[in-house]
């Protein structure tokens, strides 16, 4: 029999480690429906009348569109055909300025007349005039430039990540932002093989794997398995005629020319984002001839392997987080002991896993494109139990760093994890283990062909803290295991050269980043003879639409290329969450019944029985929801509701608030923070819930509301 050190959690585990690369780990809720092409009339604007000429080309309707396994003879290459946006038009947002539809473009540019013809997914956000700018009376920085020319093509990360389900998400910042779209063309497309391109090279046996021993111990046995299934998605797309091999960053470099040919433009700007910045920099090294600039977010090097240098760039960017704590008066006072609290979660749980539940993302995405309402969805049915060790934990919080929004909390979600509740490290795992929008075959493609050439036993460790050198080890050589099955061949040493170039770049990075640390861009930059080079101190990975000093930055140099942008906003301090009492604030619930206490700024919505906490973007998760049953036997009717709810909850126990009892019933998931309470008053059995994300505002939160709680109108007597 295994003992607690040997159950490890394969699917959490070993799939991080898989997936450590440059995934973007903005958490996002993603549109999974294709791009329908159709015969519809692009808007006129900035985007040239090819665009239309594209349209009306005979032979390149969705019916006559690209076979699978092979070539459509009526498919041309280079071309564009307008179709539907596979996603909302932002509100904010004319719907005239969006061109969606693919771009065609040959499986091997070195051979366009044969082997397949694949389509890209484009997204064309339209720059508006300074006439059409003055109307909306905008009033943002050079609000006075002209419409310019020359469009920004933005690339995503991965590899095999979509920048075509970003749109709806980047829209409204970017469309009224001096540089971007507030008076140039804005193109995002997805690269071959991903969510809006076909084929979309995603691996839904990996995935089926993932769900089905999301709780088994890891194992010899469980390893084959998962290689197995990875062969059985190479076989299937094989013998669908896909060759894995062209879906390399070499092919890609050759897409982004053809695309901005296609769309009929001339000079061009480049965006991209982590993966996306290797490719750019083989679209400066292999297709310099049209671009303006380049913009590289969270730098990636071609002459280093970064998987090779996973181990190191890990080890950092802890030994940063756990200082910076540390030397924040505030962070230091609230949690004086964060480092040694993390590893002995580590430790415990490394003894002793547990199970926990992540959403099925995959499958809640699924059941949304099939037309069931997000409100509809029970999500409780989407819960999917995993074995939680301290492997999991600590390669959950390295992933928490690809968003910034999320490292300033980080500190508060260590310790809450050293109490038990694991909630606020599991914010970026349930999108990296269980979507179905990131194109496996992509990333194991491109991955296994340009950065698999390294040797485990050449994977530097030394000065890595002990307890972490095995777990940290494991990542490079799991790579290596996977492209081992996935049979793809090295591209060669020119594509692993660092480029040298003049073409004007911008290098940006955060200093809390873990998987493209500021010292990649440095060496990136030393080729390159007009760069500017910039360190956000305060953020992680994947820098665009986490601050707007980064909007700016980027604005700026768009502007001007030639210029240093000279942002004055760069240096700014992190400021750690801590806990703070929150203030409460009277509130009349239970339809006048009940006068209580919630937390100020919560939003009733008109139904004085729900209240709810939003931030700018939207709802927070934390709510509060009262409701009452007449009666008095309040065992019974708890037990009953508890059987009802789609959850298991711990033992309830009774807690003396204001001037009565409570049972107190808390939901046994480490990964929620929820909880039921309730009382019996004057014939009524009155229940609040309360939905949250750390144990100290549950507590705080809760005891504040129970304590206050006073009937004021019993039911059935007139007010």
């Amino acid at each position: 029999m295994a003992s607690g050190q040997q159950l490890k959690r394969w699917a959490v585990k070993g799939l991080l480690k898989s997936t450590a690369g440059l995934l973007m780990g903005t958490v996002i809720a993603q549109m999974p429906a294709k791009i329908a092409a159709q015969e519809t009339t692009p808007q006129e604007g900035a985007a040239p009348e090819i665009l239309r000429e594209a349209v009306e080309a005979e032979g390149l309707g969705e019916s006559e569109g690209l076979q699978r396994g092979g070539r459509s003879p009526a498919a041309k290459i280079g071309t564009f055909t307008a179709g539907s946006c596979p996603f909302q038009i932002p509100p904010a947002i004319a719907a005239e300025r969006f061109q969606c539809g693919f771009v065609t473009v040959p499986e091997r540019h070195s051979q366009p007349d044969a082997g397949r013809v694949l389509k890209l997914g484009v997204v064309v956000l339209k720059g508006q005039s300074l006439e059409d700018r003055e109307s909306e009376n905008s009033d943002a920085e050079n609000n006075n430039a002209e419409l310019q020319p020359d469009p920004l093509v933005m690339v995503q990360g991965g590899p095999g990540g979509s920048m075509v389900e970003l749109a709806p998400y980047f829209g409204p910042e970017l469309a009224t932002a001096p540089g971007f779209g507030a008076n140039r063309d804005l193109i995002l497309f997805d690269q071959r093989g991903t969510l809006h391109s076909e084929p979309f090279l995603f691996c839904d046996e990996v995935y089926q794997f993932r769900v089905d021993h999301a709780r088994d111990p890891e194992s010899p046995e469980l390893r084959e398995k998962l290689d197995r299934a990875t062969v059985a998605c190479r076989d299937r797309l094989t013998e669908d005629g896909v060759d894995l091999a062209a879906f390399n960053s070499v092919e890609s470099a050759a897409d982004v020319a053809m695309v901005v040919q296609a769309l009929g433009y001339d000079e061009f700007n480049l965006y991209g984002v982590s993966y996306g910045t290797m490719l750019a920099q083989h679209v400066m090294r292999d297709h310099p001839e049209r671009l303006r600039s380049v913009v590289l977010d969270s730098v990636a090097p071609l002459d280093i392997s970064f998987v090779e240098a996973v181990p190191k760039n890990t080890d950092r960017v802890l030994r940063k987080f756990f200082e910076a704590c540390e030397d924040s008066k505030p962070c230091n006072a609230a949690y004086p002991n964060l480092e040694a609290e993390f590893f002995e979660a580590i430790a415990r749980l490394n003894e002793e896993p547990i199970e926990i539940k992540l959403p099925n993302v995959g499958a809640i995405e699924a059941a949304i494109a099939r037309g069931t309402a997000i409100e509809n969805l029970r999500f409780s049915d989407f819960l999917v139990p995993i074995l939680f060790d301290g492997d999991a934990l600590l390669l959950s919080l390295n992933v928490s760093f690809y968003s910034s929004q999320l490292i300033p909390s980080l500190p508060q979600a260590v310790h809450e994890a050293y109490r038990g509740n694991y909630s606020g490290l599991l914010r970026t795992l349930p999108t990296l283990v269980f979507s179905k929008s990131q194109a496996d075959g992509v990333y194991n493609s491109v991955i296994c062909s340009e950065d698999g050439g390294f040797d485990a036993d050449d994977v530097e460790v030394r000065g890595i803290r002990p307890e972490l050198v095995e777990t940290l080890r494991e990542s490079p050589a799991d790579v290596l295991r996977t492209c081992g099955v996935w049979q793809v061949p090295l591209l060669g040493d020119r594509v692993n050269r660092r480029v040298r170039s003049r073409i004007p770049t911008l290098l940006l990075s955060g200093d809390f980043d873990h998987i493209t640390p500021p010292s990649f861009a440095a060496r990136v930059a030393r080729r390159l003879r007009r760069s500017y080079r910039y360190t956000f101190p305060h953020l992680g990975h994947a820098l665009l639409g986490s601050d707007a000093c980064v909007t700016l930055t980027i604005g700026r140099f768009l502007e001007n290329p030639r210029q240093d942008p000279d942002p004055d906003c760069v240096d700014q301090e992190l400021n750690f969450t801590v806990p703070v009492q929150p203030t409460m604030v009277p509130a009349v619930v239970h339809q006048g019944q009940v006068e209580t206490l919630v937390p100020d700024g919560w939003s009733s919505g008109g139904d004085s029985n729900t209240w709810s906490e939003l931030s700018d973007v939207g709802p927070t998760g934390r709510s509060l929801v009262f409701f009452s049953v007449p009666g008095t036997d309040e065992p019974v009717f708890l037990q009953n509701l508890l059987q009802s709810l789609p959850y298991k909850f711990l033992p309830s126990f009774t807690k003396e608030l204001g001037d009565r009892q409570w049972t107190i019933s808390v939901i046994d998931n480490p990964a929620q923070v929820s909880v039921v309470a309730s009382t019996a008053i004057a014939g009524q059995v009155y229940f609040v819930a309360l939905d949250t994300d750390t144990l100290w505002h549950r507590d705080a939160v809760l005891d504040e509301v129970l304590g206050n709680f006073q009937v004021v109108s019993p039911a059935g007597a007139q007010p």
